[in-house]
């Protein structure tokens, strides 16, 4: 997992939507995950942050990049995912219309590429001892 700086992208209605990769919120696991937040406010105030990615296990997503489709009124999301394989980098496409239901995930890589053997390709911001990316804490 990795943390990652966040991107984001503004929707015809001029709401701000984030996305950014870290550890699992709730602690539950030392996994990077995908995550999104929105304000409707100029950002002010925003939403509790929702996961993106839909995997149950403990694999590692990490890099988002968030853009708003205005043909579709869609935010999309593209990043790195390693459910397939550990060892190895897929890349995935997350989609959700704005009714905001949830996302809907697909991956889009034709092949997988070695993911990073060590922390400093991973992470510039979190310590670790792993190419998991993460050592605890």
């Amino acid at each position: 997992g990795a943390n990652s700086g966040a991107t984001m992208t503004v929707d015809d209605a001029g709401n701000i939507h984030v996305v950014w990769g870290q550890k699992r919120a709730d602690g539950s696991s030392n996994d990077g995950e995908v995550y999104w937040m929105k304000s409707a406010d100029e950002g002010s105030n925003w939403t509790s942050p929702a996961r993106v990615n839909q995997d149950t296990g403990t694999a590692d997503q990490w890099l988002p990049w968030i853009s708003w489709d205005d043909c579709t009124n869609a935010l999309v999301v593209i990043f790195f995912d390693s459910r397939n394989d550990y060892t190895k980098a897929d890349t995935y496409i997350a989609v959700n219309y704005l009714d905001l239901t949830g996302w809907t995930e697909r991956k889009v890589s034709d092949a997988s590429r070695p993911a990073p053997t060590s922390c400093t390709t991973w992470s510039t911001t979190a310590p670790c001892t792993s190419p998991r990316g993460w050592s605890g804490g």
